[in-house]
């Protein structure tokens, strides 16, 4: 289960929460979780990038904020609430997208891209971004 290439690993408490792919077939500590996709998504690349992104926006991060633990000025992440973060129909991204996000991943600047692939596939804007942005700052 930890070899598979669609494992996305993250830090059990962090203040700004960060999702890393492993491709490497490494493993993880105790204070980190791995996040795998079933079988049947496993075989397509596509959906562990566009949750990678998701994971990684300020949307994700929002609503970690909104409906998470906080320990101090970090947040306590449980696989009950990552487990409810929204996630977009992958069906409906478009194939562009798909390549640029994995330019972005390879080219380590996914988290510069997130925020604007996710503004895309969940039909906000910017401002919405900026709305949850200060709802971060001022909860957290």
């Amino acid at each position: 289960m930890f070899e598979s290439k669609s494992t996305i690993y993250v830090q059990k408490r962090a203040k700004n929460p960060r999702f890393t792919l492993n491709t490497q077939g490494y493993y993880l500590k105790d204070d980190s979780y791995a996040i795998t996709l079933s079988q049947a998504y496993q075989r397509h690349d596509k959906y562990t990038k566009v949750i990678l992104a998701v994971l990684n926006s300020t949307i994700a991060h929002f609503w970690l904020v909104k409906l998470g633990r906080k320990k101090g000025k970090s947040l306590e992440l449980y696989p009950q609430v990552l487990a409810t973060i929204p996630m977009p129909n992958v069906e409906l991204i478009k194939e562009t997208d798909i390549i640029k996000l994995d330019d972005a991943i390879n080219s380590g600047n996914l988290l510069d891209v997130a925020d604007r692939f996710a503004v895309n596939w969940f039909n906000l804007d910017m401002e919405d971004i900026n709305i949850m942005n200060k709802y971060i700052v001022d909860n957290q």
